[in-house]
């Protein structure tokens, strides 16, 4: 399964790219080149490199979960607007491309009882 997590990372069709999954990893596809670098889930930080392979405007769709309440983008340094971009628990830019994406987010405690252990995952900032 580890070997062919790539495949369930990303999709591509006609007009647009979709990550999936923020593994901190390289991807060849047919419209960009993409390397991706993943703090997630011990921090709400992800940058995109993204090269195009092809001179037409396309859209990166990335994955963002249902639970990321105050998210920020930066697409080459410069703030993004997410307001109405994003849709069905994607973000999208579209663009043409040549650009780094990061975003970043307060990555909250959820803490869980588990076989009389209580556990607590790590925030972004700091252990609650």
């Amino acid at each position: 399964m580890v070997t062919s997590l790539g495949k369930y990372a990303w999709d591509e069709d006609e007009t647009a790219v979709y990550s999936h999954l923020f593994l901190g990893q390289e991807a060849a596809l047919g419209k960009a080149d993409i390397r991706v670098e993943s703090a997630y889930p011990w921090e709400g930080s992800v940058t995109y490199h993204v090269s195009a392979k092809i001179d037409e405007l396309f859209t990166l769709a990335i994955h963002i979960p249902a639970y990321v309440k105050d998210l920020r983008v930066t697409v080459n340094g410069e703030t993004f607007d997410t307001a109405g971009e994003i849709r069905d628990g994607y973000l999208y830019i579209s663009r043409e491309w040549g650009a780094t994406i990061r975003w970043n987010f307060i990555f909250h405690c959820r803490c869980a009882k588990f076989m009389r252990v209580r556990m607590c995952a790590r925030t972004s900032d700091a252990w609650r």
